[in-house]
């Protein structure tokens, strides 16, 4: 009956996090009318990320936690100034 349990928490863990993905592509969408797939690969570069701290160092969860999150908003910080920025601040014509 526990396995039962488990695999049930498990499976709805899995859907939410698939719902958000979806939400998130969803949000992109809406607002830039460009349907954009880096979403999902930045998603599971923070999955690897934390599975990195967690598994391969033996940090633990609740340490590889923060500490992804943090690599991953310095990830997020680094690509909007040096990818997004330069492309930002060209002034562009409207068609």
């Amino acid at each position: 009956m526990t396995d039962v349990a488990q695999l049930l928490i498990s499976g709805a863990a899995i859907g939410f996090i698939y719902a958000l993905i979806a939400l998130g592509f969803v949000l992109i969408y809406k607002a830039t009318e460009v349907v954009n797939f880096a979403q999902g690969d930045v998603m599971m570069l923070g999955a690897f990320v934390a599975f990195t701290f967690s598994s391969l160092m033996g940090l633990g969860f609740w340490l590889s936690l923060p500490l992804s999150l943090i690599v991953m908003a310095l990830f997020g910080a680094f690509s909007i100034v040096y990818c997004c920025g330069p492309s930002l601040a060209c002034q562009h014509s409207r068609l």
